[in-house]
């Protein structure tokens, strides 16, 4: 039960990833406009973007280490560590794209994210959070 509800944690980073990729590539598009334009909004898209990028790369880091824990013998300890590391950045990664805005940046993004970034953030954001109380409670179980 611990390493499924582990599992189920990595299928919520492939959907972070998923989300990060096409909110990035949306607002690269807006921040070209914004350069074509002479507009300064496009700095701020490309600022958001560097910072979902890194929050992506940890969230990637983060699926081989969780995977790589789930090898036998299972160690709870190490295991549960990095599970809540993964939590806690995708979390962030999500509300980054909720928001629009990044942690330190000032100003939120000016931009409507396509029909598949709404509908599927708020959803993994949701998932998140069950899929992390299903791994704490497999976990007090097994323990």
């Amino acid at each position: 039960p611990v390493a499924s509800a582990a599992l189920a944690i990595l299928k919520c980073s492939r959907g972070t990833l998923n989300v990060a990729l096409k909110a990035t590539e949306h607002a690269g598009q807006k921040a070209e406009e914004a350069q074509q334009q002479q507009n300064n909004g496009g700095d701020l898209c490309y600022d958001w973007i560097a910072r979902v990028h890194e929050g992506a790369r940890i969230v990637g880091d983060g699926v081989t280490e969780v995977g790589s824990l789930m090898y036998p013998p299972l160690e709870y300890e190490p295991l549960q560590e990095q599970v809540e590391k993964q939590y806690q950045t995708i979390i962030k990664v999500l509300e980054t794209v909720l928001q629009c805005k990044a942690e330190g940046m000032a100003d939120p993004l000016e931009i409507t994210w396509p029909e598949d970034v709404q509908e599927l953030a708020p959803k993994l954001r949701q998932a998140i959070e069950t899929r992390h109380k299903e791994f704490k409670v497999a976990l007090e179980k097994a323990k």
